[in-house]
């Protein structure tokens, strides 16, 4: 079920042949997200549930719907009470260090640039952000649920925190000319969950 009219709307925006790139898709969505303010709080609940449904029906969640429900999530966050992080953000790296090392582990792997060591990427993002004596994490055990959930847990961070786990993300990216987009997609994610600005880098390919 939707409002009425969502129907109609979407019919129309198809019928438009309006096309996105898969780079202006996040930051169009974060452009319309003010638009949360002007809806009751059951029809947010309503959208939400919707967002929910379309992700699921094809039985997979793409990365790309991952970063959409996590940018979603985290903008109605500031809005409704019950979608807020349980906690306060007051923990460091240190003790969330398991958290990040899945993070780091997953930016290292989606490096696209074949000549990128996914193991050097992942000890220089650990330095970057002060950690030492941790492994990079296999493919198998980066699934998205494991990122969510390590992402949930760095929320918590204070902000001094944030900012050498963020660095550290980075340092996985700057190794190349531009971007990847699966990489891109991941650091949007990452800063909405963290609640940080997204930094400006190279375009996404």
């Amino acid at each position: 079920a939707a409002d009425r009219g969502v129907y109609t709307e979407l019919r129309r925006l198809l019928k438009s042949g309006a096309r996105a790139s898969t780079g202006q898709k996040i930051p169009l969505v974060e452009l319309a997200l003010p638009r949360f303010r002007t809806l009751s709080s059951n029809q947010i609940k309503l959208f939400l549930d919707n967002l929910q449904v379309l992700i699921r029906a094809d039985k997979r969640v793409s990365l790309f719907e991952w970063c959409l429900a996590k940018v979603v999530r985290r903008y109605v966050a500031g809005i409704l009470p019950e979608h807020r992080p349980r906690g306060r953000a007051s923990l460091d790296l240190a003790s969330t260090a398991d958290a990040a090392v899945i993070l780091f582990s997953t930016f290292a792997r989606l490096a696209a640039n074949p000549d990128c060591n996914p193991k050097e990427l992942f000890t220089a993002a650990c330095a970057e952000a002060g950690l030492s004596g941790y492994a990079l994490q296999s493919a198998a055990s980066l699934g998205l649920a494991a990122i969510d959930q390590a992402l949930d847990r760095l929320a918590l961070l204070a902000p001094a925190e944030k900012s050498r786990l963020l660095r550290g993300c980075i340092r996985c990216l700057c190794a190349q000319h531009t971007v990847p987009q699966q990489q891109w997609e991941l650091l949007r994610g990452v800063c909405a969950t963290l609640d940080v600005p997204m930094p400006l880098l190279p375009a996404a390919q």
